[in-house]
């Protein structure tokens, strides 16, 4: 296909409303200082170990680093080992609603988006940071926890003032017939276009410029051609790796701070594509048509901007018992905005007063009298505290015998009488077996459909008690 045409499918996406609404600010800073960002993925491989390697002025502290990762179908919790640290993700570190991977069809899948703040973990006097994935036993190397990124934000009061935005990908990713996907970013700070915008993303399966490949368009202007393996792995993706500090755009490893991205090189310096009298732009990534799981999990963006900085003030995540209500308090600013609003008194107030039965994962954007603002993440942790301990349940139910010919029992011998739905899910995401059941100690599980490996799930309205690996085998 080429360019011209390329360019006419973009075009006619943007204006006859295929475009994507803004997308999510999962975290947003104006300080003095600096911000410096790494991805490593395992790829097509089932477990393995690398690097993120940062650029961090030793003479700063540090402000704020996250660690995020895309999840691909229905998989089991993972424990990683972050440069000498345990830290786990699971159904508790998901900041985004589910996404499809892939279009809708056989090898369509249910897709988040994890975030977990490592703050304590980074050492300004540090600047390599070792990552241990274990084996998770994806299926088409998907099912899985995958393409890992570290951004890592430092404040230094001697440097000048640095704008960052975080975004996360909610967007399904289209089918092939059209081969095209679209982002809009807003809400970002003023930007200097005198100075650097460094754009970066952190994908995933984008394997090769040869068949797998996507071209890249800022506000329909061409912008490159990416696609390949950023390290010994195969199909890790392209991420942009960079530092941005006093003003300039730096970029890492095999990562340039020119304008394009460019195979592996997943950076660009955006300024030329932007107009100071906008308050958004756009992104469009065209699709080869033989792209299949193509994944884009995070992107950020650091900038001068023509912002001051100023202090906020937000509650720290808090677990609360179901039934009961939480105030939340922020401070700071002159105007606020709750997103979403689900379960709150008031979405656009400081201190709204949360009334709901699950966990839930707000950002709070907090304006200063400049109209400049800020984006602060707030989880809310819904428990049960009366009754029956989670917790235990969670680590009590089993399922035997395991492998079986179709007849399994499911036990917790510590649950009487309760009322329970049991799904059997494939490595896809597709779900064989469905029933909601009186369990009472034990059941029993007649599941006749193919051999194979399924995962078993026990949940109520509210919870996910149990999931596990089970293997259905025929027996001759």
């Amino acid at each position: 296909m080429n360019l011209s045409l390329k360019y006419l499918i973009v075009i006619v996406s943007l204006l006859f409303g295929l475009k994507a609404q803004g997308q999510v600010t999962f975290y947003q800073d104006v300080f003095n200082g600096g911000v410096t960002g790494a991805g490593f993925s395992t790829g097509g491989v089932d477990g393995g170990s690398g690097d993120f390697n940062l650029l961090i002025d030793n003479s700063s502290s540090i402000r704020k680093a996250f660690l995020m990762c895309g999840q691909y179908g229905a998989c089991n919790d993972v424990t990683i080992d972050f440069d000498g640290h345990n830290i786990t993700f699971n159904s508790e570190t998901r900041i985004d609603p589910f996404f499809l991977t892939y279009p809708e069809g056989t090898y369509s899948w249910n897709s988040y988006i994890h975030c977990l703040e490592v703050t304590q973990f980074i050492d300004p006097f540090q600047q390599l940071y070792h990552i241990i994935i274990p084996p998770q036993f994806p299926f088409l190397n998907i099912s899985k926890y995958s393409s890992f990124y570290l951004i890592v934000l430092y404040e230094n009061s001697s440097s000048p003032i640095t704008g960052v935005s975080i975004y996360t990908n909610d967007k399904n990713m289209t089918n092939l017939s059209t081969s095209f996907v679209d982002y809009q970013f807003q809400n970002y700070l003023p930007l200097d276009l005198t100075k650097p915008v460094g754009f970066s993303l952190n994908s995933d399966i984008v394997v090769d410029t040869l068949f797998d490949n996507t071209d890249v368009f800022f506000n329909l202007q061409y912008n490159g051609h990416i696609g390949g393996d950023e390290n010994l792995y195969s199909g890790t993706g392209v991420k942009g790796d960079f530092n941005y500090e006093n003003n300039q755009l730096l970029g890492l490893g095999n990562d340039n701070e020119d304008s394009q991205m460019f195979v592996e090189d997943g950076l660009a310096e955006i300024s030329t594509f932007l107009n100071s009298t906008d308050s958004f732009f756009d992104l469009s990534f065209q699709e080869n048509q033989l792209a299949l799981f193509n994944n884009y999990l995070t992107f950020h963006l650091a900038y001068t901007t023509t912002c001051d900085t100023f202090s906020v003030s937000v509650p720290s995540d808090t677990t609360i018992c179901r039934g009961a209500s939480l105030q939340l308090n922020a401070s700071g600013g002159s105007n606020y905005e709750w997103q979403p609003a689900t379960d709150l008194s008031c979405s656009s107030c400081p201190n709204p007063v949360f009334n709901g039965d699950s966990t839930q994962l707000y950002t709070v954007r907090i304006w200063n009298n400049d109209s400049c603002s800020v984006v602060r993440p707030v989880k809310v942790k819904v428990q049960s505290c009366a009754g029956l301990d989670e917790e235990m349940l969670a680590s009590a139910f089993s399922s035997y015998p395991n492998p079986s010919n179709g007849n399994f029992t499911l036990e917790n011998e510590a649950l009487n009488t309760a009322v329970l739905k049991v799904e059997v899910i494939d490595l896809l995401g597709k779900i064989h077996y469905s029933e909601t059941i009186n369990f009472d100690h034990k059941h029993t599980l007649a599941l006749s459909f193919a051999a194979g490996t399924y995962i078993l799930k026990v949940s109520d309205e509210q919870h996910t008690f149990s999931t596990q690996w089970i293997e259905r085998i025929v027996v001759e």
